[in-house]
């Protein structure tokens, strides 16, 4: 038997594509300063929430500081040597996803067909399984075992399929190729985290609404647009997009139309649940930097202390608004949606104090520790 350290329960669950990078970077010894100088979050009229910046998901490259990401070519691997290509891997220390048609891991219906990432971190050969992570309808990861059988099977559709849809191999390449080796970088520059994680708030309080004109081929403006990915891969058009906190506000404006509307769309509900558990685990990012920034620094500066606490209260409300909205998808009361975007506002407005009064003294705390460098 073989497992890789993972941190299953990893701090971004809402994005799969983006969980299987986290449940490992978390194990790595540079996972604070690599999180206080990564992530933003953006955000665009249809409730959706995304990481990312620009208004553009972080595609594989964003990962390559930590990660070491590399394609084991589809062509290279076929059904009767794909366990022992895997198990081979796992071996050697790297994690895996790969590819697979998803309903055949569960079901041997042969009219089933979806394309979907599947992570290995381990197996036991006298089991005949790998060890993987499959997301529960709590919302959460857990580990799980499938059976060599079962992702042989599942595998087997996926050349077949890119074979006659080459574009959708190439647009899934900004998540993952069809057979991924991943594996932690043994050294991590974090030189200039203190820096970029200022930088980061600064990101958080600049949040605002962005439009992209995208000039046509004979040189003329056409209607206001941006190209943005969506969750498959996919580009799609959308008129704006939101960065920072003015995510809370979009989400808030979205929200009020949910409540214009006579009955409201589960697939709307469920997207709007998933965008504030993503806000939440946004800030939740936030908070730990912002303790690693006081303990890296090595101030006890009691007003940071205190502003750090009060932006964990900032989280906690995020969650309650996230807890909120999974009940309103149980019960369809709208009084809990109309408490939602009644908080948004109230939250945005505390969240912005937080964070300005936070970076103007550590940034005066900063300059001390740059100061204390020249000395040493």
């Amino acid at each position: 038997m073989k497992k890789l350290p993972l941190k299953v329960d990893a701090m971004i669950m809402s994005e799969c594509w983006t969980y299987y990078k986290m449940a490992i970077i978390e194990t790595s010894p540079y996972k604070y300063p690599w999180l206080a100088s990564h992530f933003r979050a953006f955000s665009y009229h249809d409730l959706s929430v995304m990481l990312g910046e620009n208004g553009h998901m972080h595609p594989l490259q964003y990962f390559e500081d930590i990660l070491s990401i590399q394609e084991i070519p589809i062509g290279t691997v076929n059904n009767g040597s794909l366990i022992e290509t895997l198990t081979g891997e796992i071996s050697q220390g790297n994690y895996l996803v790969i590819e697979c048609n998803f309903p055949k891991l569960f079901s041997d219906d042969p009219e089933c067909f979806h394309i979907h990432e599947v992570f290995l971190f381990g197996f036991d050969e006298e089991k005949q399984v790998f060890y993987s992570t499959l997301l529960q309808s709590s919302g959460r990861f857990q580990e799980a075992e499938i059976p060599f059988a079962r992702l042989r099977e599942a595998f087997s559709d996926i050349s077949c399929f890119y074979g006659d849809h080459p574009e959708i191999m190439s647009e899934r390449r900004c998540f993952y190729y069809s057979i991924s080796r991943i594996r932690l970088r043994e050294q991590y520059n974090n030189d200039n985290s203190l820096y970029l994680l200022l930088e980061k708030i600064q990101d958080e309080l600049r949040g605002s609404m962005h439009r992209t004109l995208i000039y046509d081929k004979n040189g003329q403006l056409p209607d206001a647009s941006s190209l943005i990915y969506s969750k498959e891969g996919k580009v799609s058009v959308t008129g704006e997009y939101f960065t920072g906190l003015a995510c809370l506000l979009m989400m808030r404006e979205d929200i009020k139309r949910l409540l214009e509307m006579d009955t409201i769309p589960q697939e709307l509900m469920e997207r709007t649940t998933s965008s504030l558990m993503k806000l939440h685990e946004h800030q939740s990012i936030i908070h730990l930097s912002l303790k690693w920034f006081l303990d890296e620094i090595s101030t006890d500066n009691p007003q940071l202390r205190a502003l750090v606490e009060w932006y964990g209260n900032c989280c906690g409300n995020m969650n309650m608004m996230y807890l909120m909205a999974l009940k309103f998808e149980m019960t369809q009361k709208r009084e809990l949606l109309e408490r939602i975007q009644e908080k948004l506002l109230a939250l945005y407005k505390e969240e912005h104090d937080c964070l300005t009064q936070f970076e103007t003294i550590a940034r005066k705390e900063y300059y001390e520790y740059l100061r204390r460098q020249l000395k040493s």
